[in-house]
């Protein structure tokens, strides 16, 4: 399924893109969900689509929290992250497979540690189709069905009406912006400072494919192309210091020859890491993000008409 939630009209109630969204992003995690279980051996991407969907799901969920049912959410939020943490671990050691084959590094210590991650990989498996079990005898589906019809809107005060699309959107996205440009303004040498900037971004990415019918569609494509620009360059840094730290975590009490293997491509890993990572910092602060996201800004200041409102970002992590 797509990354958009189309045929949605900015002027109907913030209810009909909930029970839309709500119900488009699970169904779509159940899709993924048997894919990978079942047939990732034919096809990496499944697990990868997986991952996906899952973060999208639940970023819809956080969205519409004040309109879902509490209990119903609240069960549907932990599936969400059993079916995230195993394609995480699976889609992590795809990825560590194929980066490894573009290290610089000795043939034959490139294969001993391709040797580990396909073992790693295969130990990987199970759990997912574990969870798909589980889920399938939980009636994943039907649950989904039953949480999207009890969705509505939900007075959070004396004669609160329900706000448009257009209204929420402009409520809701510039929380997103606030926290992706304030997590700009720390340490991007910190590691730590540039994940929290990474999430930040990640969110608004997700936060703009369910209100986008509600932005200028050249704003909108301008923006997210950028949010997408960003997203792989701070993914190549993760991706490298994940797979840094994964390769350390391995154990140390093997052969000679699997040790120096390890070490290289540790070695190898952190060096990708620290490279990209200063290359980033060196072209990108605050005032990039800020000149980047002022499309959006200035698409968003159209003050609403409807004081009812979702709660922030932050009010609902």
């Amino acid at each position: 399924m797509g990354k958009w939630i189309d045929h949605v009209d900015p002027t109907e109630p913030v209810s009909r893109l909930a029970t839309r969204a709500l119900s488009l992003r699970l169904h779509d995690v159940w899709l993924h969900l048997r894919l990978a279980a079942e047939e990732a051996q034919w096809d990496q991407n499944h697990v990868h689509r997986l991952r996906v969907a899952t973060r999208r799901a639940s970023a819809a969920l956080r969205l519409f929290k004040p309109l879902a049912p509490h209990r119903r959410r609240r069960q549907m939020r932990i599936w969400l992250r059993q079916a995230r943490q195993a394609a995480g671990d699976a889609r992590d050691l795809d990825v560590l497979s194929g980066s490894v084959r573009k290290l610089p590094i000795d043939l034959a210590a490139a294969q001993i540690v391709l040797a580990e991650i396909e073992e790693r990989r295969r130990r990987a498996q199970p759990p997912m189709q574990a969870v798909y079990s589980h889920l399938r005898a939980k009636n994943f589906e039907r649950k989904v069905d039953k949480l999207v019809s009890r969705t509505r809107w939900r007075s959070t005060g004396k004669c609160a009406a329900e706000p448009t699309v257009a209204q929420s959107a402009r409520q809701r996205l510039p929380s997103f912006i606030n926290d992706m440009v304030a997590a700009a303004r720390a340490d991007l040498k910190a590691l730590d400072s540039l994940h929290a900037f990474r999430i930040a971004g990640k969110r608004l990415r997700y936060a703009l494919e369910i209100f986008g019918a509600a932005i200028e569609p050249d704003v909108r494509k301008v923006a997210y192309r950028r949010l997408v620009e960003l997203q792989d360059r701070l993914g190549a840094v993760n991706d490298s210091h994940t797979a840094a730290m994964r390769i350390e975590q391995w154990p140390n009490s093997g052969p000679g020859a699997q040790q120096s293997a390890f070490l290289a491509a540790h070695a190898a890993f952190v060096a990708d890491r620290d490279r990209d990572q200063r290359l980033f910092v060196e072209s990108f602060d605050s005032q990039t993000a800020l000149d980047w996201i002022a499309p959006l800004v200035a698409a968003l200041a159209c003050p609403a008409e409807n004081t009812a409102s979702i709660p922030r970002a932050d009010e609902v992590a």
